[in-house]
């Protein structure tokens, strides 16, 4: 069995700590072409949060191993929870990774511009 998964691009605001949906035009660009690089937005379902965050990798790690429109995705960040409705939510299923998205060539942990990857649910 498979669940479906969605990719949404934020920007963190160090003023308030915290994640923000992306607002310009040119990110919501790239969280366009981000997501337009996975046709199936599928994953093989997994038993435990864990699994799940490695399969959502798996998948994810397969699929962009070119730029984006210039941008590149950083290691992930394995997470028990996901942004949702402002706050990080714990998940009980599925799961959550985030990935630093930055400019080829340039630092990555001078960006504050991340990718979620999650499963739908949990």
């Amino acid at each position: 069995m498979s669940l479906s998964i969605t990719y949404d691009l934020y920007r963190y605001n160090a003023g308030n700590a915290k994640y923000e949906a992306v607002s310009t035009q040119a990110d919501l660009n790239l969280q366009t072409d981000l997501r337009a690089k996975d046709t199936s937005k599928q994953v093989p379902e997994e038993p435990t949060v864990s699994e799940q965050d490695q399969a959502i990798n798996t998948h994810v790690s397969g699929l962009y191993t070119t730029p984006v429109d210039g941008k590149e995705l950083e290691y992930p960040f394995y997470s028990e929870s996901k942004w949702s409705g402002g706050d990080w939510v714990d998940l009980s299923e599925g799961g959550s990774v985030v990935y630093r998205v930055y400019q080829t060539g340039t630092d990555p942990e001078g960006s504050n511009l991340f990718l979620e990857v999650a499963t739908v649910g949990g």
